[in-house]
């Protein structure tokens, strides 16, 4: 190795953890993996006749009073759009993870294996229990008009008529974003025990990680800030709680 690409190296390895550096140097690559997963993700959605809408934010039955509105096309295709892209994020994610273990030698997947089962399984439970909460939301209107404009956009005594893209949002990425914050500090203990991020994190990149979750619930949550907090309060709350684990544990 030429000494100035060895200079190079340590020059990088000193400024980058070995997953940022990973996205520094491919991110043309992970660009290109989230497009694409994004695309075909979206034409097997509108291709498979499902309706997203419908499925994501289940009406009770006895809601006779809600009059749903939004239900045309360009609704449910902007739904699948966002179904779709965060689909392309995840498989970027996995193959960030992937590259850096191939291509830095501080990283050893296997010294994480158990944490990352571990956050599987708890993003599972988290999905679970965001999905109940939120059908209990979904299934009291009076309730559900605390939650903000966006959703409900009238109420009375006559009923109430309610966005239906609004409501699938709700019904989909609260959920996500609940099961996410329960699987954050398993995942965080884990990405450092394999080497993929610091045990001791700097402000810079607390700074990435608030602005990466803000960016998350500004684009899967209903345009109204009740809504934006119920999709970035759990995945925050989840982050706070594994640094707490890093550093206090």
């Amino acid at each position: 190795m030429a000494p100035s690409t060895a200079y190079d190296v340590r020059l990088r390895r000193a400024r980058y953890t070995p997953l940022g550096a990973t996205v520094r140097d491919r991110f043309g690559v992970l660009l290109g993996v989230w497009l694409l997963t994004t695309v075909v993700t979206l034409l097997v959605l509108v291709g498979s006749g499902v309706d997203l809408l419908a499925t994501a934010a289940p009406l009770s039955s006895s809601a006779s009073d809600v009059t749903v509105v939004g239900t045309d096309p360009t609704d449910a295709l902007l739904f699948g759009a966002e179904v779709a892209s965060l689909v392309g994020g995840t498989l970027a994610l996995v193959v960030a993870t992937g590259l850096a273990a191939r291509d830095d030698d501080r990283v050893e997947l296997a010294a994480g294996r158990s944490q990352f089962l571990l956050a599987a399984a708890t993003f599972v439970a988290g999905v679970s229990v965001g999905r109940t909460f939120v059908s209990t939301l979904l299934r009291d209107i009076h309730l559900l008009d605390t939650v903000g404009a966006a959703t409900v956009l009238e109420s009375g005594t006559s009923g109430a008529v309610v966005a239906l893209r609004a409501l699938a949002e709700l019904g989909l990425f609260v959920p996500v974003a609940v099961g996410v914050g329960a699987a954050l500090p398993c995942f965080l203990v884990g990405a450092v025990r394999a080497g993929l991020a610091p045990r001791y994190t700097s402000d810079r990149m607390r700074g990435f990680v608030a602005l990466a979750l803000v960016t998350f619930a500004a684009v899967y949550s209903p345009p109204d800030l009740p809504s934006l907090a119920l999709v970035a309060v759990p995945p925050f709350a989840g982050f706070a709680v594994g640094l707490a684990w890093l550093e206090f544990g």
